[in-house]
């Protein structure tokens, strides 16, 4: 290599470098010896990584298409999995509802026969004449029918 093509490389290296600029810094390539500027090859590499990410069951379709190509089959396969994984998940919210529907009914039932019970130990302890029991059985009742009322509203809310 002649002297001028070895000045070639060199400035070609440093014009590929790029510089910093502000805060009074020095470029990069000011910092390197000479003769590493003029080993600098005349094409500089860029690499990259690129990270993607999806929500959902599915892969977009551009994912699709590569796991197919790479896997003949492989785009049905997740497919089928997504939709297995559907029916699973539905499948579960309707027992978590009909599980749920049933405590609440068990939960009418037991308080209707709380009720129940509570007015008739008020009327049987008005018969023997003691209207203070009578009266704080009652109010007993109705405190906690009003209660289950309010608190069964906020609970949803």
């Amino acid at each position: 290599m002649s002297n001028r093509t070895k000045s070639k490389h060199a400035r070609s290296a440093k014009s590929r470098i790029p510089a910093h600029k502000g805060q009074g810094r020095q470029e990069p390539y000011q910092a390197l010896p000479k003769e590493i500027l003029e080993s600098l090859p005349d094409r500089t590499r860029v690499a990259y990584i690129e990270a993607a990410s999806f929500i959902g069951p599915l892969p977009p379709p551009s994912l699709l298409e590569g796991y197919e190509s790479t896997l003949p089959g492989a785009a049905e396969r997740i497919l089928r999995l997504a939709e297995k994984e559907q029916f699973h998940r539905q499948d579960w919210e309707m027992t978590a509802l009909r599980s749920q529907k049933l405590d609440i009914r068990r939960g009418q039932w037991m308080g209707f026969g709380l009720g129940i019970m509570g007015l008739i130990v008020a009327v049987i302890c008005a018969i023997w004449d003691r209207p203070f029991v009578a009266g704080a059985s009652v109010s007993t009742v109705l405190a906690g029918i009003l209660t289950a009322f309010v608190r069964g509203r906020t609970k949803d809310d």
